[in-house]
Order: structure tokens, then C-alpha cells, then sequence
């Protein structure tokens, strides 16, 4: 199954994707941005154990998108609505919040 979001790209650029999940096991999903995968490191990624599905404790976490060598995944996004979708590859994830993060801004975090 998959999972699917329109994303409003009020300005042109390129983002890095944040997302606030929970799992009880490593999830692993491919990313589709407008019916297109943006390339190989956009399929497999993985989303560790966070404890729960936040039932009774707070298991949420954040993740950048990144490729397996643990670059943050950046994608150029032009102005107007972007489909954004998930699809399951392997274990349950819920998903909270979804943020595109200005490239800049994303690689800031990661330090």
C-alpha cells in the first residue's frame, strides 16, 4: 500500500523532506515525487525502530530522507502543488508531519 500528499512549493528550490514517524520495526519505503521515482537512492529507505506507534509513550522521531551512505536526499521542486507518496516496502510506520526543508536549512541540521 502507499501513501500519498499534495506539497504547495510556494518558491523554487531545492529541499531536502523531513518526516515525524513511529515505528515498532524498521520500515522501509520508496518515494515517488509526481509518479516518478527521482532516482535509486529514493527506493529502500530505511525508517529505524522507534519504540511504538506512540499508543503509551511518545515514540515519534524525525528523519531527514537520506540515501543509504547517509547523504540528506534533495530534490528540485518548482513552484505549484507536488504529490508526494510513500509505499510500503516492509513493516508499519504512521506518519505525523511531512516538511520540505530549504537544502540550506536541511544541511544546517544535519550538523
Amino acid at each position: 500500500h502507499w501513501l500519498e500528499w499534495t506539497i504547495p512549493v510556494a518558491e523554487a528550490g531545492v529541499y531536502a523532506i523531513a518526516l515525524r514517524y513511529a515505528a515498532r520495526a524498521q520500515a522501509t519505503r520508496d518515494c515517488r515525487i509526481d509518479g516518478k521515482t527521482p532516482g535509486p537512492d529514493w527506493d529502500g529507505l530505511a525508517f529505524p525502530d522507534t519504540g511504538g506507534y506512540s499508543t503509551s509513550a511518545d515514540n515519534w522521531s524525525w528523519q531527514l530522507l537520506k540515501e543509504r551512505g547517509g547523504s540528506v536526499l534533495q530534490r528540485e521542486l518548482t513552484v505549484g502543488d507536488h504529490a508526494l507518496r510513500l509505499i510500503n516496502r516492509g513493516a508499519g510506520m504512521a506518519v505525523d508531519a511531512l516538511f520540505l526543508i530549504p537544502i540550506d536549512c536541511a544541511k544546517e541540521l544535519e550538523q
